[in-house]
């Protein structure tokens, strides 16, 4: 298996992490092909890691818009509402530095934390106007302290993402200048080998599994062209 991060430092305090374990695209990976059952093992396991490095939150109105924020954990029933749903598609980098945003929110015994993120923008795939820019700000959120890799909590909270090449699905978050991810996981698609990798155990989406950006870029476009009676 080779190690891809997902989420890393999901504690301030503690400096505590997930790293989402993920197989590698075969070679003879294909779309079209049953992904959903293929040799690929989408994200099956969460462990230990520190790939990101957390900062205090800027002095900034941000900080208070943030500590009532409610990001939406809705799941997505297919890829084509997804991708309706996403104001942007894009495939870029991400960094690693995160801001950590404390909210006013507890789940049980857990704090709901903001995180906010810079993603490089590499490739528009869908949306962005005219003048798409060349950085995104990514907001997610995650609980502290940081749950076992058996808790549900997990699947919700993707908290924040390690440094790495994805495809994001995104959404504008209102009186913003963030993107979240809508249905978590569903909208984020590591890029490893030139192809993406559908977290399928996460939600993920087999339909993009296996597809180069390229790719991705003609079926979101194909699909955006068809009349809605047949998207």
């Amino acid at each position: 298996m080779k190690r891809l991060h997902a989420a890393a430092k999901a504690s301030l305090l503690t400096g505590a992490a997930l790293a989402l374990l993920v197989g590698t695209v075969p070679a003879s990976a294909r779309p079209g092909e049953d992904q959903a059952t293929g040799s690929l093992d989408a994200a099956h396991d969460f462990q230990p890691s520190s790939t990101s490095t957390l900062s205090p939150p800027p002095a900034s109105g941000l900080s208070e818009q943030l500590k009532t924020l409610k990001l939406p954990h809705t799941q997505m029933p297919s890829a084509d509402a997804m991708a309706r749903h996403a104001d942007i598609v894009i495939f870029g980098h991400l960094h690693n530095q995160t801001a950590a945003y404390p909210t006013s929110t507890s789940i049980g015994s857990h704090k709901l934390y903001h995180y906010v993120q810079t993603i490089a923008v590499r490739t528009m795939l869908s949306g962005g106007g005219t003048r798409p820019p060349s950085t995104v700000k990514l907001v997610t959120d995650g609980v502290e302290p940081l749950p076992p890799a058996s808790d549900p909590l997990n699947q919700t909270y993707t908290g924040p993402l390690a440094e790495g090449d994805y495809v994001f699905f995104l959404r504008r978050v209102p009186g913003t200048e963030l993107y979240a991810l809508p249905g978590g996981w569903q909208a984020l698609y590591p890029v490893q080998d030139g192809r993406l990798i559908a977290l399928q155990q996460q939600g993920g989406f087999s339909a993009y599994h296996a597809l180069t950006v390229r790719e991705l870029q003609l079926k979101l476009q194909t699909a955006s062209a068809a009349p809605p009676s047949e998207r």
